[in-house]
């Protein structure tokens, strides 16, 4: 998700490092309401989304959904990965 410049740094060293695991991943071109955002990964059929705003950088962790259960977890990068992966 994109929400703010701070937010878009955070995650394309992200995103980055997902990539380098060889699993498809993206990021939304735009600064964009969350709503918007979400429309867009559920019209693309995207299974899970990585939010991070301050709270996240903050504390240096992610939230992680499911969208196909809506589930949220505060988690860290590798889990993410060990997430994707399988």
């Amino acid at each position: 998700m994109n929400f703010g410049e701070a937010e878009e740094r955070h995650a394309l060293k992200a995103l980055a490092e997902i990539r380098s695991h060889n699993i498809a991943s993206d990021i939304y071109p735009d600064r964009a309401k969350i709503g918007k955002q979400m429309n867009y990964a559920n019209a693309r059929q995207i299974p899970y989304v990585v939010m991070i705003g301050e709270e996240e950088i903050r504390n240096e962790n992610f939230t992680l959904k499911n969208m196909k259960t809506g589930e949220q977890v505060k988690t860290t990068l590798r889990e993410i990965i060990a997430i994707l992966r399988d």
